[in-house]
């Protein structure tokens, strides 16, 4: 019960539901509705898109339905009276994989300049923080990963879905130079099938994760900031350094002492030994085929 969310409000003759699983797995929820005599459809929060289900039926004054979800995913499910509802061809449904292709490859990944990582590197999947390049071990920002991928006529029979395994923290994704996604929450995956053509594709992914990591490397490089003592709060729970004054180099745009440093902010909620978190590409990558 309480793996599911859910909120409720009407709109005229509409009854609006915002149903989420709270859950980090795939979960297929069988819902009772408080809704009768109606028709529902599913909107989906992140695309937009619409579609009818056939996983309902009537149950006394209820609607009984199951709606399949994705890890922490969620829809909407809207019911409306028979005679003013818009007819959605596309079904609401999991895609029926029949095939699934690693795609195990090396990694072009270019960073941008000022972050403190090299312009280029060749990876493979795995986070950034197991490398023994300091740049890389401990960038953060957005960094480039291409690569080509081949796909045959017989492929493009069936529908494709691009895997990226697991992401920290956010992926956008291009296939042949046209923006496919932006991935921002498990599953990593989406369909590039109108994307893609016989023969060799370019696909491109921009990663990118959050400050901890850069700041964490910071502090393996000289100080040239002043601080307060540490504050703690809570039972120590919550503590962090206060900034003791704005340097000049600040308000001057001068070179600062300490010109490796890549992050500056009045307030410090790391130490040198903070642990990492996990970065970048670690995948396993692949091409899923599913029945169209």
């Amino acid at each position: 019960e309480d793996a599911i969310a859910w909120t409720h409000r009407r709109d005229g003759d509409s009854d609006i539901y915002f149903v989420s699983n709270q859950t980090g797995s795939e979960n297929h929820a069988e819902l009772l509705f408080r809704v009768n005599g109606k028709i529902p459809q599913l909107w989906d929060p992140e695309t937009g898109k619409q579609y009818s289900s056939t996983q309902w039926h009537t149950e006394g004054d209820r609607i009984r339905m199951t709606i399949p979800f994705t890890p922490f995913g969620a829809v909407f499910v809207i019911f409306q009276p028979k005679n003013s509802i818009k007819p959605s061809t596309a079904l609401y449904r999991e895609e029926k994989i029949t095939r699934t292709i690693p795609v195990e490859t090396k990694w072009q990944v270019t960073f941008p300049a000022g972050y403190g990582a090299p312009p280029k590197a060749e990876l493979g999947t795995g986070s950034w923080t197991s490398s023994k390049v300091f740049g890389i071990k401990y960038f953060s920002g957005t960094a480039t990963y291409q690569s080509t991928i081949t796909v045959s006529n017989q492929q493009l029979k069936s529908g494709i879905l691009l895997d990226l395994g697991e992401v920290k923290n956010m992926a956008e994704v291009l296939v042949n130079d046209v923006v496919a996604d932006t991935l921002w929450k498990p599953p990593f995956r989406t369909d590039i099938s109108k994307l893609l053509k016989a023969g060799q594709n370019k696909i491109t992914f921009k990663i990118t994760n959050t400050w901890w990591n850069r700041m964490v490397g910071d502090e393996q490089l000289p100080e040239d900031l002043q601080w307060r003592p540490n504050l703690q709060y809570a039972g120590n729970d919550y503590k962090g350094y206060e900034l003791k004054e704005f340097p000049k180099w600040v308000w001057t745009g001068e070179q600062r002492p300490s010109k490796d440093r890549v992050t500056f902010t009045p307030w410090r909620f790391v130490e040198k030994d903070s642990p990492l978190q996990p970065a970048g590409l670690i995948g396993p990558v692949s091409l899923q085929l599913y029945e169209k």
